[in-house]
């Protein structure tokens, strides 16, 4: 009974990274950022003293001066220029993550089904069909941390954290920057994936684990059982 309200918790969790999947996939399915700018975009996108008095140029830092000078340069068309936050690669890579999250899922609720039904028909065929989807689904684990591992690599390395500070300083008018605003609740979603995916991760461990020590117990019990009956 203990196995099936694990795998059952497994499963929920599972759900639960389907779920900021689908949620990346949907922030990154366009890149505003490689989109170059419309005509007089930039010139919403700061605040200054003669647009807005409240704003004192001593309070704002170096870099987000920086920032402004370098997006405001003739030169740079589009967003991508100065924050390149690799969403098509994030996109392609949680893509494929995703089918590889479908495959483990799946085996994982064959896995439960056939335990299930093995336990009550006492068939050895579904157990050995169980233990071929355990092992499958085990596969595609070690293969969904692989995809995890690169598309956290991936996320990580990219410009969204700079970003994520930029929108802070006190000369940028959050109203010119609408259309790339979205990057926040990519940055949102894609840390609660991590999360649910590390404890979804220690949770399997832990479970492993308990199942092991769980078979020892058992199989000391029976040896202590066995030698009182020789005695």
């Amino acid at each position: 009974m203990c196995d099936y309200i694990k795998s059952i918790i497994s499963i929920c969790l599972s759900i639960l990274v389907f779920i900021s999947i689908f949620q990346i996939l949907s922030d990154t399915k366009n890149d505003e950022f490689q989109q170059p700018f419309s005509i007089g975009e930039k010139e919403k996108m700061f605040y200054g003293s003669n647009t807005n008095p409240l704003i004192d140029s001593s309070i704002v830092s170096i870099k987000c001066e920086m920032y402004q000078n370098t997006i405001m340069d003739p030169k740079v068309s589009k967003m991508g220029e100065v924050f390149n936050l690799n969403m098509k690669l994030i996109h392609d890579k949680i893509k494929s993550l995703l089918i590889v999250e479908i495959f483990a899922f799946v085996f994982l609720v064959f896995f439960l089904i056939c335990m299930i039904i093995s336990v009550k028909a006492k068939s050895l065929s579904l157990v050995c069909l169980s233990c071929i989807m355990m092992i499958a689904s085990i596969g595609f684990t070690i293969a969904n941390f692989i995809y995890l591992y690169r598309v956290i690599v991936i996320f990580y390395n990219s410009d969204m954290n700079q970003f994520m500070e930029f929108l802070k300083c006190k000369n940028i008018n959050r109203d010119g920057f609408d259309k790339y605003l979205y990057a926040e609740d990519l940055y949102k979603h894609f840390t609660r994936f991590v999360i649910l995916n590390i404890i979804h991760i220690l949770w399997n461990l832990s479970s492993s684990q308990s199942d092991k020590k769980n078979e020892g117990t058992q199989g000391n019990t029976t040896q202590d059982i066995e030698l009182t009956e020789n005695l």
